[in-house]
């Protein structure tokens, strides 16, 4: 069960005659008993309640350098699903948290390995960082996920959070360069002048793809998935 008390002033009353030692050792308690009682996901692994996740990960602080690699591996994906739940609540100062403590993690957890997952987890984690005005940190955080030499379509897919950092920065003429470079790298470049001939092709190659399907379709059709 979760406990709650009515008056904040009884709860630190409590945290102080249990003494900071004693607390640590039964917050962390608290917290692996919570995860062992918590729903299992297809892999068997902990799923506990978004209501449940955040708590369940503050009471684990401080003790992420003690894990094993499966443990770390676990608490990694655990910080990854808060922050995606706290980014969609437009919680982007905690997000950033979360992302940053999962890149603390990726080391041990043995994510080091996998440039698919680490490029990913810096795109997220440089996304929180413009949405809170730290345009420097998002910087480095983009600079280090180009070191895990993505692929085109990676590349597209990151559009958005480099289409972000340049508008931040005014700089447009770089971050038109960067796309085009991208959409050459996939063979859909564009022209160095766009004239009306070009924008006629691509709206009639558009209504061949959609099929001519009316505009309410994407609002109403499938839900996208790339």
């Amino acid at each position: 069960k979760w406990f709650s008390f009515s008056d904040d002033s009884i709860r630190r009353a409590a945290l102080e005659a249990v003494g900071a030692q004693r607390s640590g050792v039964l917050r962390r308690r608290i917290a692996e008993a919570a995860l062992v009682l918590a729903p299992r996901d297809d892999r068997g692994r902990p799923h506990p309640a978004a209501e449940h996740l955040f708590e369940i990960l503050a009471l684990l602080s401080g003790t992420d350098g003690e894990l094993d690699r499966p443990a770390a591996e676990e608490r990694l994906e655990l910080c990854l699903r808060a922050a995606d739940t706290a980014r969609r609540a437009g919680a982007f100062v905690t997000a950033l948290e979360l992302h940053q403590r999962a890149i603390v993690l990726v080391e041990r957890a043995g994510w080091d390995s996998n440039d698919d997952k680490c490029f990913d987890l810096y795109v997220r984690t440089a996304r929180d960082a413009l949405a809170v005005g730290r345009n420097e940190l998002a910087d480095r955080l983009l600079d280090r996920a180009w070191e895990f030499d993505p692929s085109a379509v990676q590349k597209v897919r990151a559009m958005a959070v480099l289409g972000t950092r340049w508008w931040s920065r005014g700089d447009h003429e770089v971050g038109l360069s960067e796309v085009r470079a991208m959409l050459d790298e996939l063979g859909h470049g564009l022209p160095a002048r766009v004239r009306l001939r070009h924008v006629a092709t691509e709206l009639a190659r558009t209504r061949i793809v959609l099929g001519r399907r009316p505009p309410e379709s994407f609002i109403d059709g499938e839900r996208m998935t790339d």
